[in-house]
C-alpha cells in the first residue's frame, strides 16, 4: 500500500505499508520490502519474515521532531524525517463451525501493537540489523562530507547516532540514494553541522547589471531599476551569488535548479538554501564552534600573498592543527550601523571583505571600499580599494 499526499508541501508526505500475512522462509540473509513509487525500502532479516507483522515507512519532507528536543543542537535535519515502524498484526478470528467464531479476548486481538525493534533482549530477540534505503529529495543540492545519519531517542528527546552502524552508511550522490544499517526502528534523519560553511572565506557587495533568464522579456521603454550582487565564498562552496533588486532576491550561483533566478524574499531564499544543504543563517552561538582560518587571510585576499602578518607562511585559509575554535562576534549596534552605511551607498560603491576585520576586536569593523565603475568600465580594476574603519564612539 502506498500513499502520497497533495502538492502543498514540496515532495509531499509519502507512506508505504506492507503486511506479512502468509509467513514463510526465504533464501538469503534478508528480504527487500520496498515501494518504488516513493523510493523507500527496508531489508528485513529472516526472523522478521516468519512473524505476522506490518511494516510502515513514512517520509515527511520537513523536520517535525527537533522542536521536541530540550536544547538546541549544533546541527540541523536535512531532507526531512523518515519513520520506520514494525507492528504485530492482530490475531485473526477463526470460524470453527457455521455461526461459531473463535476470537481471542486479549490485547493481541485488539489492533496493532508496536514492536520496538532492537529494544528487546533474550532468546527470542531479533539481533540482525535492518537496512534502510532512502532517496534524499531533489531539493537537497549540497551534501557535505560531515553529514550523519541519526535516530530520535523518544525517551531522552534527543537525536543520537547510537544504533546506527557507521560502517553500513553508503551515499551515492549520482542517484541520491542513501543506505544505512540500523539496529533499531524509529525516526531517522540526515544531519549537517550548522557551521559546515563557516567561516565565510570572502564576501563582496557591488552594484551590477541585472542577470536575467535567457527567455526573459525586456521592455526598452522602461528604465531598469538598479540591482546589487552579494557574493559570499564559504568553506564548502566557492561562490554564492545573490542578486538583490528592491525587496526581492534571486540566486545566481551556484545554479540550484529549483532556486536559480527565482524571485524570493530575502528570508525565504536563505531558508530555501538551508533546506538545500547550504546554511547561510548562522546563529551567534555557532561562532563558538566555527574553525577560524589560521592566518586571518581569506583565500583570494591579495594580502594573503604579501608574506606579512602573524600567519605568514602557514598557507592562506588553512586551519592549523589544534587551533582553538571560535570567531569573534562584533557588537550588535556597530554591526547594524555598518550594514546601514553600506546599504545607503551600495548603488555606487563596491565593498569587499578585509583580513583586518578579524583582528580589530568586537568594537571595530574594517571593510574595503571603492567607487564602482560597473556602469562605465564594466567594473574592471580601474579604482583601487581603500580600507575603511568603523568603530564605536
Amino acid at each position: 500500500l502506498v500513499f502520497v499526499s497533495g502538492e502543498s508541501v514540496p515532495g509531499g508526505l509519502k507512506v508505504g505499508m506492507w503486511a506479512n500475512v502468509n509467513t514463510k522462509m526465504f533464501r538469503g540473509a534478508s528480504k527487500p520490502v520496498g515501494w518504488k513509487e516513493i523510493r523507500l525500502q527496508v531489508d528485513i532479516p529472516k526472523q522478521l519474515n516468519v512473524m505476522k507483522v506490518l511494516i510502515r515507512m513514512v517520509h515527511t519532507p520537513y523536520d517535525y521532531v527537533s522542536h521536541l528536543c530540550p536544547k538546541d543542537h549544533a546541527f540541523y535535519i536535512l531532507g526531512g524525517v523518515v519513520g520506520l515502524d514494525v507492528f504485530f498484526l492482530p490475531v485473526a478470528s477463526k470460524v470453527i463451525k457455521p455461526g461459531w467464531i473463535l476470537k481471542q479476548g486479549n490485547e493481541h486481538s485488539r489492533g496493532l501493537r508496536r514492536l520496538k525493534y532492537g529494544e528487546s533482549s533474550g532468546p527470542g530477540a531479533i539481533l540482525a540489523p535492518l537496512k534502510v534505503h532512502m532517496h534524499l529529495p531533489s531539493t537537497v543540492h549540497f551534501v557535505p562530507n560531515e553529514f550523519k545519519v541519526v535516530l530520535f531517542d523518544e525517551e531522552a528527546k534527543q537525536w543520537t547516532d547510537k544504533g546506527i552502524l557507521e560502517e553500513g552508511i553508503d551515499w551515492n550522490p549520482d542517484t541520491r540514494l542513501l543506505r544505512f544499517l540500523t539496529q533499531k526502528s524509529g525516526l531517522f534523519g540526515v544531519t549537517l553541522p550548522r557551521t559546515a560553511n563557516l567561516p565565510y572565506k570572502t564576501w563582496k557587495l557591488e552594484p551590477a547589471l541585472e542577470v536575467r533568464a535567457a527567455d526573459a522579456s525586456i521592455n526598452i521603454d522602461q528604465d531598469d531599476e538598479g540591482c546589487v550582487h552579494l557574493t559570499v565564498g564559504t568553506r564548502e562552496v566557492e561562490a554564492v551569488r545573490i542578486q538583490v533588486k528592491g525587496d526581492r532576491c534571486q540566486l545566481i550561483e551556484p545554479r540550484v535548479p529549483h532556486l536559480y533566478l527565482v524571485e524570493l524574499a530575502p528570508g525565504s531564499l536563505l531558508h530555501a538554501l538551508r533546506d538545500a544543504g547550504l546554511n547561510m543563517l548562522p546563529a551567534d552561538e555557532d561562532a563558538a564552534e566555527a574553525l577560524p582560518f589560521a592566518d586571518g587571510f581569506a583565500p583570494g585576499d591579495p594580502a594573503a600573498s604579501s608574506g606579512s602578518g602573524e600567519g605568514a607562511g602557514k598557507g592562506a585559509g588553512a586551519v592549523v592543527d589544534g587551533e582553538e575554535k571560535g570567531l569573534t562576534l562584533k557588537e550588535k549596534e556597530l554591526e547594524k550601523y555598518a550594514y546601514r552605511e553600506m546599504a545607503s551607498v551600495a548603488s555606487s560603491f563596491d565593498f569587499l571583505c578585509s583580513r583586518w576585520n578579524k583582528k580589530v576586536g568586537p568594537g571595530r569593523v574594517v571593510v574595503r571600499s571603492r567607487e564602482s565603475s560597473v556602469y562605465t568600465g564594466g567594473n574592471q580594476e580601474t579604482v583601487e580599494y581603500k580600507q575603511v574603519l568603523l568603530e564605536v564612539d
